[in-house]
């Protein structure tokens, strides 16, 4: 694939966004920006959210990106193999392993092209996850934004739940909710729904709390987005460090959480960043932490 390119100038601003083939086996697909003016030593690779193109929910990735290069910030919108422009590939070791490689292909390209040595990794929802996953692997990773990804409740939490569904209890949708469980009981109970599978591990509370601590000691801090899509699981502002505060957790893994890890709750806006307001506020708030944490 051919390489093209274009820059795209705000009053005083410019970046440089050229279409990028890369992979050991070539099939993958991403979007490079670049800022025209200097750069800071670290950039950003963005992963797809679920199955949506690299260029985000709403084109969130494509705002954020062009938003970053303004600070000088490059980034890399990634498709995933199979996802978006991307093609698959030839590996039978798993979907995991193959996002492992694809993460990996996607920084080493930044690193040549840029010239930087770390960087983070931005994802929604399965993406959050995946960047979590993979961080580890690879001491290039200097941090991880994570949206509506791992999240764990606590009391407060199933409290504020159930009000949520009181404050919306009308008539039709009580008889419809007893009407359905009646017809599942007389159908033998029904099939239970079966979750989306990314080949992603289940983690505990505690499985998330070391691997944070872990990250965090390795030079990967990690901010924790969490929207208004989300309230079943995650409802109020002070959930995270509340259910870390509950956590078996060791000394050490709690003082490496406070210094490094960041959690905010912006209920004013949603999973996949629809309104132009909500996508001002995400971008705001990555932006600052970006400048505050790893200038």
């Amino acid at each position: 694939m051919p390489e093209a390119s274009h820059a795209a100038t705000r009053g005083a601003d410019a970046y440089r966004e050229s279409l990028v083939q890369l992979g050991a086996e070539g099939h993958l697909v991403g979007t490079l920006v670049q800022p025209t003016g200097p750069s800071t030593s670290v950039g950003v690779l963005f992963v797809n959210a679920g199955v949506i193109h690299r260029i985000g929910p709403h084109r969130i990735h494509v705002k954020l990106g062009r938003a970053l290069a303004q600070d000088g910030v490059p980034s890399l919108r990634l498709d995933l193999t199979g996802l978006g422009d991307s093609g698959r590939a030839g590996g039978t070791d798993g979907m995991l392993a193959q996002v492992r490689r694809d993460i990996r292909a996607a920084l080493d390209l930044l690193a040549e092209r840029t010239g930087l040595s770390r960087f983070v990794i931005i994802g929604i929802c399965s993406g959050a996850e995946y960047g979590y996953q993979y961080a580890l692997d690879d001491e290039r990773v200097a941090g991880l934004v994570m949206v509506d990804g791992y999240s764990f409740g606590n009391r407060r939490t199933r409290m504020l739940r159930y009000l949520l569904r009181l404050r919306t209890l009308t008539w039709p949708v009580l008889k419809n909710a007893v009407l359905g469980r009646l017809a599942r009981l007389r159908a033998g109970g029904g099939q239970p729904e079966t979750p989306v599978d990314y080949g992603l591990p289940v983690l505990t509370v505690t499985d998330f709390g070391e691997g944070l601590a872990e990250r965090a000691r390795r030079g990967c801090p990690c901010y924790l987005v969490f929207t208004g899509s989300v309230l079943q699981r995650y409802n109020h502002a002070s959930q995270f460090d509340d259910v870390m505060r509950a956590a078996p957790l060791s000394a050490e893994d709690r003082s490496a959480i406070a210094r490094d890890v960041q959690s905010v709750f912006l209920p004013d806006i949603d999973h996949t960043m629809t309104t132009l307001h909500g996508q001002r506020v995400y971008t705001r708030h990555v932006r600052q932490w970006l400048a505050k944490r790893l200038a």
